[in-house]
């Protein structure tokens, strides 16, 4: 399936989305914003305390300390060595708690979402003709509902949600190093491309052509089942 693709099936699946999950929606987006914001303040913290580590002295004449200086009233280089690390630590602790919420909110949208598409479509079966019902599979009907619409949050809605969190946690990293160090920070960019780029091509004909081949012969298995286990009560 092509990128175009995806969208589309992106697009098809907001557009039987409950109004509340879209505010839901963004109410993620905000989150992901504060602990992307979160992680550059872990990087922050990371770079003056390795370099109290390294060279105290030289960091305690570093212009950028003054003010850590004085309001800690620091006295000489080894006295940097607490207060960083206690701010270290505690934007370790500040970065890792907004992840641990950020996954759970994206799992359990995740799931809302789920719910909200297998509600969708069994109403929509039960509202079909009942010629339709008789000539229908319910093996096939129950895949359907049940095991798909749980591939498709765990293989499609997820995996969404976690992309658009890594790109926005990549966005504000680059920029903020890109500040700091553009080489270094053009590099890793064309570097994570080519990666992407590469993994894209190499693997998404495979994926595609699983997923046809899993949608296709998951009725089948699902239906031998059921007869062979009806056909034991008969």
């Amino acid at each position: 399936m092509t990128h175009a693709g995806y969208i589309q099936i992106a697009r098809s699946l907001l557009g039987h989305l409950p109004r509340r999950r879209y505010g839901q929606l963004a109410a993620l987006a905000v989150l992901t914003i504060f602990a992307s914001f979160a992680e550059l303040l872990t990087i922050s913290a990371a770079l003056p305390f390795l370099a109290v580590l390294a060279d105290p002295e030289r960091l305690f004449e570093a212009p950028q300390m003054r003010f850590v200086i004085e309001f800690f009233n620091v006295t000489g280089p080894q006295d940097l060595i607490a207060p960083l690390c206690l701010a270290f630590a505690g934007a370790v602790v500040i970065s890792g708690s907004m992840r641990l919420a950020l996954v759970w909110v994206q799992t359990r949208l995740s799931q809302l979402i789920g719910i909200d598409l297998a509600i969708e479509m069994f109403e929509r079966t039960l509202h079909q003709p009942f010629m339709v019902h008789l000539g229908r599979s319910s093996a096939r009907t129950i895949t359907v509902i049940n095991m798909k619409s749980g591939r498709l949050v765990n293989g499609f809605v997820l995996p969404i949600l976690q992309i658009l969190n890594a790109v926005i946690l990549v966005t504000f990293v680059m920029v903020a190093l890109v500040g700091f160090f553009p080489m270094v920070a053009l590099s890793l960019i064309a570097g994570l491309v080519v990666i992407y780029v590469t993994t894209a091509l190499v693997l998404s004909r495979p994926i595609s052509r699983n997923g046809e081949v899993i949608a296709r012969e998951m009725p089948k298995a699902l239906q031998a089942l059921q007869e062979g286990l009806g056909g034991i009560r008969d």
